[in-house]
């Protein structure tokens, strides 16, 4: 029984590593890094591409490069719920009824939270 299931998890695997969307979403990554010249300056810069391919539309995000030092601090999904900001509640499921995220990453999505809105509508 083990055997199977470990090859037919091998099979799994092989068929998403060789899957068309998973090869055009690495290729739009690489493509935005090399059209993408991240500013040293900008702070929280998001850089959004869409590559679109016939019969669907990847759209990929790069960030401006981020100095970490030490532990970032996290924070809660519960502290973001009581400040009104509970827009990862979804991730939050009866087995893990809260979970925390790094700061900064909060922080980064807050400043551009009205482009990805914006993104999302499109």
């Amino acid at each position: 029984m083990n055997d199977q299931i470990s090859s037919a998890g091998l099979e799994i695997a092989n068929v998403l590593v060789t899957s068309p969307p998973l090869h055009q979403s690495w290729d739009a990554v690489q493509k935005q890094k090399l059209q993408t010249a991240a500013d040293q300056n900008a702070k929280m810069a998001l850089y959004i591409s869409e590559t679109k391919h016939s019969n669907t539309i990847i759209i990929s995000f790069l960030t401006s490069p981020v100095t970490l030092h030490d532990q970032q601090p996290m924070v809660s999904s519960l502290t973001l719920k009581d400040k009104g900001f509970s827009l990862f509640e979804f991730l939050c499921s009866k087995n893990a009824p809260s979970f925390s995220v790094n700061e900064l990453a909060i922080e980064f999505f807050k400043f551009n939270h009205k482009n990805l809105d914006n993104l999302r509508k499109e």
